[in-house]
């Protein structure tokens, strides 16, 4: 019996990290799907790269880090909108005020460390690229980085 136990453990052990590996493996494609796009449509020098993907890295991670602090939490306790107060949904709109603002500022910050490793006409085209990288989890770009043609 407690070798049933075990074995069984171990299959779901061995599941779970199998199921973490294939999501990191599917981010660090689009990590490097993005990388390869920004580099090619900003024409990144190696210089310029070298000292721009890391910075480029950590602002994603520091945005995401902000998605997940303001994430409204989901639950058995969790109502929609027609069913909380007026004062609850007072609360909901501040707290996407202040996520908002937060965003805004981690962006302005970053916005400081573009400039110093770009030319400023390469940082107006970053978000440019950027946005439609991310727009709705689509990218518009092809993995070589080249604009898709219209359907």
């Amino acid at each position: 019996m407690k070798i049933l136990k075990i074995t069984v453990i171990a299959i779901f052990t061995l599941i779970g990290a199998s199921g973490m590996a294939q999501k990191n493996e599917k981010q660090n494609q689009r990590i490097a799907q993005a990388d390869s796009i920004l580099t090619a449509q900003l024409e990144l020098t190696e210089k310029e790269q070298a000292e721009f993907l890391p910075v480029y890295h950590q602002y994603i991670k520091d945005k995401k880090a902000n998605r997940l602090k303001f994430r409204p939490k989901k639950g058995k306790g969790s109502k929609k909108m027609e069913e909380l107060s007026d004062e609850e949904i007072e609360a909901v709109i501040q707290k996407r005020f202040e996520f908002t603002q937060a965003d805004l500022n981690l962006k302005k910050s970053y916005h400081e460390k573009f400039k110093k490793v770009l030319p400023i006409k390469k940082v107006a085209k970053f978000y440019h690229v950027e946005k439609r990288i991310y727009r709705k989890g689509k990218g518009k770009y092809d993995s070589e980085g080249e604009k898709r043609s219209k359907r």
